[in-house]
């Protein structure tokens, strides 16, 4: 009776023992026998896909388009600089000539909407050794938006000789740099095509789906002329008034990069 009642109290460990040996084993045959699972595709600055290629199995490429096209605006601050121990005697000498500049500009071609105030100042002058202003400075510069620029020259001289003392840099530009962007993306998107191929056949291995198109952005570059810059053109003894260096608007240059990530379907 004894020995009856030990066999009854193991049984249960032997039925357990049993079934935990099977699930190993399934397991383990399971692992062996039967195919991986598909992998996401993880690349750095990609991300994850759904896309069931190994990720030993992507190809990225880089490449970048320049489209180069003519300045359709030029921007341009022309200014006038008045000094004065009176204060009212400045300002009015200031805006005396500045409303002369401006009806010399409309007179030319430019819209009163394309002409701007950029910056009105006025700095009281002491000399190092005292403590007395001796005169007032009164800055007043004008923005200008050109869209003629074959007369650009012409109308910085026309402004000079109305009273102009001060002309910065001249930037060509772009009203509208979309069409052109357009362009730069289209040579970007071409030349990673070309890349891509040029890897994979040096690889000897063939391309599959296009993945993802990331990373791209355009750089937009216009064209700066410093000719005019920080020229005290009409104030200064000896200097003419007016200035004959010739202006050249160039080109812009918009820039797009992009990059790529193929999949990569099998051997050739």
């Amino acid at each position: 009776m004894v020995q009856t009642k030990v066999k009854q109290t193991n049984m249960p460990i032997i039925i357990i023992c049993a079934i935990t040996a099977a699930v190993l084993i399934t397991a383990i045959l399971t692992a062996i026998l039967l195919p991986p699972k598909e992998l996401k595709v993880s690349l750095a600055g990609y991300g994850s896909t759904e896309s069931g290629i190994p990720a030993s199995h992507g190809l990225s490429v880089n490449a970048s388009g320049s489209y180069y096209t003519n300045p359709d605006l030029a921007k341009i601050q022309i200014g006038v600089e008045t000094k004065n121990p009176d204060l009212r005697k400045a300002q009015t000498e200031s805006n005396q000539i500045m409303e002369s500049i401006m009806q010399t500009l409309k007179d030319a071609g430019i819209e009163e909407k394309n002409m701007q105030t950029a910056n009105y100042s006025i700095s009281p002058h002491t000399p190092y050794d005292s403590s007395e202003i001796d005169y007032y400075r009164v800055n007043n510069k004008l923005h200008l938006r050109i869209y003629e620029l074959a007369k650009i020259e012409e109308i910085l001289n026309r402004a000079v000789e109305a009273g102009a003392n001060q002309i910065g840099s001249i930037e060509f530009t772009l009203e509208d740099y979309e069409q052109a962007r357009e362009q730069s993306y289209e040579l970007a998107m071409n030349a990673a095509q070309k890349r891509a191929a040029f890897l994979a056949n040096g690889m000897d291995v063939e391309l599959g789906d296009l993945l993802a198109i990331t990373g791209s952005h355009t750089n937009y570059r216009p064209f700066y002329f410093s000719g005019y810059a920080n020229q005290a053109l009409a104030s200064e003894p000896g200097m003419e008034s007016g200035y004959s260096e010739s202006i050249s608007a160039g080109q812009i240059e918009v820039n797009t990069q992009i990059d790529l990530l193929y999949a990569i379907v099998n051997k050739l």
